[in-house]
């Protein structure tokens, strides 16, 4: 530490020296080192400050981030990651990392049946919250079923117990997941009964991080689980770069942290400079890196040109049967033939079945007159016609026997009609 503190000292007043100061010119003529004077005090701003003392302004901010591992590959890893460290530098920007009272703080756990941390409340820094989030791994997932219920109910539990929830922090829990549990671990009705619980929990926004994945064609785990998402407050996509930033801009934070939230020490002290020693020897070559994250895949290349044209090949074996072609165009209509020579009468065949009834033919000739039939039936007597105009007087004659019987017998049928009664007719 005394050493680390010299060197320090060292580059610091470094800044204060001339030029001939350093390097060439540092020793006296007689080899002595030469020492320059200087305060060896820090700067009030860098050590046993209070704590109001040491930040002015800022709030506290809760982060917790819930990472589904469902049906991760390395695409939705790098998605993952690079959703992590944007959403650090987010929260550091707005509100500062920093183990201030009135600070950023981020807690990131993945988790399927269980729930692995990631980062923690006790995390102080932009780089080591950066270096956790860069050391996620998927692997260790492989076969798991998902739980949504459990990851809410272990979210909840790390708000509620955060050092600095008296001071009513504004408090923010993030799903990045499709929404969906293994029915064997969890029911639907389970989950959202769940979520419904935060609904109204003071100073607490749910953000809803849609993974939009497609691991697996036609799986639902692929596809967003809109029962889910609707609990929650805010629905951002993982493809979106913008949205770290949007989970946290809408928190307002009433006395904003001041510009430069790191603190420095700058301390001056009396250090000797001795004379430059020979150059040293070349140091060992380091060790080889681990290897690393697979990158973005590139864009397809432009085609090549077209190669030279090869050699003529052997002649091949004659191939198997081919298709059938398709049929010609029709030909012309061809020339007449010559008339044929009559061929010989063939046998009687058989007979035909009946034909079908001819028309009927014209109407024939008026037949002869046929005999006489029988006398027909008398008729009934008919009704008395209407009187006839009186005849011109006739002479006078007499009365001979056969009109007079006549007569009488017209009266009597006459008068037997009018009774009704029916006589044939003399």
């Amino acid at each position: 530490m005394i050493l680390r503190g010299l060197l320090l000292a060292a580059v610091a007043l470094s800044y204060e020296l001339a030029q001939d100061v350093i390097g060439e010119g540092t020793c006296t003529l007689d080899k002595q080192e030469v020492t320059h004077p200087g305060m060896c005090e820090c700067n009030k701003e860098c050590c046993n400050g209070e704590e109001s003392e040491r930040m002015a302004g800022g709030c506290p901010v809760d982060v917790v981030v819930a990472i589904d591992m469902c049906l991760c590959t390395n695409m939705t890893m790098s998605a993952y990651k690079r959703f992590g460290m944007e959403l650090v530098n987010s929260l550091n920007t707005e509100f500062g990392i920093s183990d201030d009272v009135n600070s950023a703080r981020l807690h990131i756990f993945q988790f399927m049946e269980d729930t692995h941390d990631v980062t923690t409340f006790n995390t102080f820094t932009k780089g080591e919250l950066i270096s956790d989030v860069l050391r996620m791994d998927y692997h260790q997932y492989h076969g798991k079923a998902t739980n949504v219920r459990k990851a809410v109910q272990y979210g909840a539990k790390i708000l509620q117990s955060s050092s600095r929830i008296n001071a009513e922090p504004r408090q923010i829990f993030v799903m990045v997941t499709n929404g969906y549990s293994d029915e064997d671990l969890v029911s639907q009705r389970d989950v959202e009964a769940e979520l419904q619980g935060l609904q109204g929990v003071p100073n607490l926004k749910t953000v809803f991080v849609a993974r939009e994945d497609s691991s697996i064609a036609g799986d639902q785990n692929t596809h967003t689980n809109e029962d889910v998402a609707k609990y929650f407050d805010q629905r951002e996509s993982l493809g979106s770069f913008l949205a770290p930033q949007q989970i946290v801009n809408d928190i307002s934070c009433p006395a904003p942290p001041a510009a430069k939230m790191e603190r420095e020490c700058m301390c001056t002290c009396d250090v000797p400079m001795g004379c430059h020693g020979p150059e040293g020897p070349a140091g060992n070559d380091g060790r080889v890196g681990a290897p690393g994250e697979n990158g973005e895949p590139g864009k397809p290349g432009d085609d090549g040109p077209a190669g030279p044209m090869g050699d003529v090949g052997e002649v091949g074996e004659p191939g198997g049967c081919g298709m059938p072609g398709h049929a010609g165009e029709k030909g012309f209509p061809g020339e007449d033939g010559q008339p044929g020579e009559s061929g010989n009468a063939g046998p009687q065949g058989a007979q035909g079945p009946p034909g079908l009834p001819g028309k009927a033919g014209p109407e024939g000739e008026k037949g002869d007159t046929g005999y006489p039939g029988e006398p027909g039936l008398d008729g009934v007597i008919g009704e008395p016609g209407d009187p006839g105009q009186p005849g011109d007087q006739g002479p006078q004659g007499g009365l001979d026997q056969e009109t007079l019987k006549w007569l009488v017998n017209k009266i009597f049928m006459e008068e037997l009609g009018a009774m009704g009664i029916t006589t044939p007719q003399t």
